[in-house]
């Protein structure tokens, strides 16, 4: 989570499973430092299971949004993802398990008006884990 004040509704919910299976940490996933801090801070520095639920859009006319704004968006949406994939990844090949739970939007499928580059981010993502699921099942990663 970005914000760990916003984790009470999470840790509720997670009841018995909070801090035994289940870990909550801080982390911005369009941050190389973050995304180090957060790991380093995992027992074992790896998971069974990567949820990735990260996610920003803007909504407008595209000749109204920034080139450093559509930049962010690809950062949270997609570099975000793809950074932490990346960093969990060989220690789910060397164990030959895990899984990895994308959350994306019916936008990574269909393009709605004014939601140009969020949609965009979002077929990156999809094309990205259609590719990467393939090599993944050899190494009973689902």
């Amino acid at each position: 989570m970005r914000d760990l004040k916003k984790s009470g509704k999470l840790e509720e919910e997670a009841g018995e499973t909070f801090n035994k299976t289940l870990e909550i940490r801080q982390l911005d996933v369009t941050s190389e430092e973050s995304v180090k801090k957060c790991i380093a801070e995992l027992p074992g520095q790896s998971v069974d299971i990567l949820v990735n639920n990260a996610g920003v859009g803007q909504v407008g006319p595209l000749e109204s949004i920034s080139m450093g704004d559509m930049r962010k968006i690809f950062e949270t949406n997609f570099f975000g993802v793809v950074h932490l994939v990346k960093e969990f990844l060989p220690s789910m090949k060397k164990r030959r398990s895990g899984h990895i739970v994308v959350i994306s939007s019916v936008m990574g499928l269909q393009g709605i008006v004014f939601n140009d580059i969020y949609a965009a981010s979002k077929f990156a993502i999809e094309g990205f884990f259609e590719s990467l699921a393939i090599q993944l099942l050899k190494f009973n990663i689902l």
